[in-house]
């Protein structure tokens, strides 16, 4: 993940400037920013059903970039994301199907 949504959340969720948006403007960035982070977590996941060998060093790197990147919206939003949101995409996807497995659900 790289620093560009970062970026736009200091820009626009840091100290000085929330207080000069509207609340609802805030509010609304903050619900995208949830929505974003989760939906990264997502493609992570997808990621991981799809690479190579070669690549597992990459993925790797991008899930520690994507939990330092949630931690710090986090701390921007003033909130804190759900320890899922930390856990490695490939780590929670593996523990769920391994729930599948024992409880015979698909």
């Amino acid at each position: 993940m790289d620093a560009g949504p970062q970026a736009y959340a200091a820009a626009f969720l840091g100290e000085s400037n929330e207080k000069e948006l509207k609340a609802q403007h805030v509010g609304e960035l903050k619900s995208i920013f949830r929505d974003f982070v989760r939906i990264c977590g997502y493609a992570l996941e997808v990621n991981a059903t799809l690479i190579k060998e070669d690549q597992v060093q990459y993925h790797e790197d991008m899930e520690n970039n994507y939990r330092q990147m949630v931690v710090n919206i986090g701390e921007l939003m003033g909130e804190k994301f759900m320890d899922d949101d930390l856990e490695s995409p490939s780590k929670r996807r593996a523990s769920s199907n391994i729930f599948s497995a024992i409880s015979a659900t698909p």
